[in-house]
């Protein structure tokens, strides 16, 4: 599934290997589907566009590729045919036939419930798809009416054959549910059970089982309920919900919907033959194995408190050893910074920090003392004495004494 927040961009009007988008078609959980034209053939086609949730997982891919390819080996008329698959500028796709029709689901909403005349041909398409594709070794593993197109001629086609298989790790390891929760058989959600070609027939025994009682066997509001539920329940009788079903009709899809894959029909051909003695109002004589497995749902709630009182127990226990060792580091950290105190320095809690910061203990080793370098002295300049000048005396000129003239006599 898309992750949460992340935009889904439109693609239309882009070139994917010679098919060019032209418009959305639908959304799913895995990819998008594109109405395209191809160029080359001038012809309307299908392409699907896996989310970018899935293109970053290369073993998803790896294997999304080669269940892709088995899928596009496969040529018969009730399954969808798959033209080709590539990758451009990290977009991954496949094209196939393009199917001018509706999905089941939104036929079966749109009926409610099906005569056993209307329902025949679609229950013959669907069989006739299945035994085809399980002779070729290939197993659908996802059948739901939403992978059932109904065309124009009121034919039955199956579509994404071998996808679920490539999707499994990449989907557990995101959290997403494998398929539709209310078509999965028991061997599907049960951890470490082979799944083969028989949980195919449980998952068409639900299609069938709705389009005659106009619900699935086993409804709920979330997967882990309705999985409980394939597991361990027994389905409704289809005549609670709708009494013009016929005794046999109703044994036949029971049949298919038995908790061991051993106790189903044998092949979707075993199950072809049973419809064909069914229009001819033949009795099938068959018998359901009786339900040993079956949790009464006293038992049921008494599990699901159990297990919810183990769970809140464990929670209580893990806070009070939580709660415990912090106090117990608290009261280390108080101690060492007392020791520290009464002797009168930091060297313990200088110690003990440095074991709490870096999670190792400090170095015994003591440390090599660096060597002392005095500083050179700067040398003294005695600053030079400007010479004094003494000023030179003027000349001290004396007068020159005027001449004195005596009178003649």
């Amino acid at each position: 599934m898309p992750e949460r927040g992340s935009k889904i961009l439109d693609l239309s009007g882009k070139v994917l290997g010679g098919f060019k988008l032209i418009e959305v078609l639908g959304r799913g959980a895995m990819a998008t589907v594109y109405r395209a034209r191809e160029e080359q053939l001038e012809r309307d086609v299908a392409v699907k566009v896996l989310h970018q949730s899935f293109t970053a997982d290369e073993d998803f891919l790896a294997r999304f590729k080669r269940e892709a390819k088995i899928s596009a080996s496969l040529e018969h008329p009730n399954i969808v045919a798959v033209y080709a698959v590539g990758e451009v500028d990290g977009i991954h796709w496949f094209a196939m036939k393009l199917i001018r029709g509706q999905p089941l689901d939104e036929v079966t909403t749109a009926k409610t419930v099906f005569t056993f005349e209307e329902a025949l041909p679609i229950m013959r398409d669907i069989l006739n798809g299945l035994a085809y594709a399980h002779k070729k070794q290939v197993i659908h593993r996802d059948v739901k009416p939403e992978n059932i197109m109904i065309d124009e001629d009121g034919r039955a086609i199956l579509s994404d054959f071998g996808i679920a298989k490539a999707l499994g790790k990449s989907l557990t390891r995101t959290g997403t549910s494998l398929g539709t929760p209310f078509y999965m058989a028991p061997e599907q959600i049960k951890a470490g059970m082979e799944v083969t070609h028989r949980c195919d027939l449980y998952a068409v025994g639900v299609v069938f089982y709705e389009m005659f009682a106009g619900r699935v066997p086993f409804p709920g509001n979330d997967a882990i309920s309705i999985g409980y539920k394939h597991v361990h329940e027994k389905p409704a009788s289809i005549r609670e919900f709708n009494r013009r079903v016929d005794p046999e009709l109703e044994l036949y899809i029971l049949k298919a919907l038995e908790k061991k894959p051993e106790d189903r029909y044998s092949s979707a051909e075993q199950m072809l033959e049973y419809l064909n003695r069914l229009e001819k109002h033949e009795s099938l004589g068959i018998e359901l194995k009786p339900f040993d497995e079956m949790v009464p749902r006293s038992t049921l709630v008494a599990e699901i408190k159990q297990r919810e009182r183990a769970s809140l127990f464990n929670r209580l226990k893990a806070l009070v050893v939580l709660s415990v060792l912090g106090f117990a580091a608290l009261f280390g950290y108080w101690t060492l910074q007392g020791f520290a105190n009464m002797l009168g320095g930091g060297f313990i809690l200088g110690h003990y920090s440095m074991l709490m910061s870096t999670g190792s203990p400090p170095s015994t080793e003591k440390p090599t003392p660096k060597p002392t370098v005095k500083p050179t002295p700067k040398p003294t300049v005695k600053p030079t004495p400007k010479p004094t000048v003494k000023p030179t005396p003027k000349p001290t000129v004396k007068p020159t004494p005027k001449p004195t003239v005596k009178p003649t006599p």
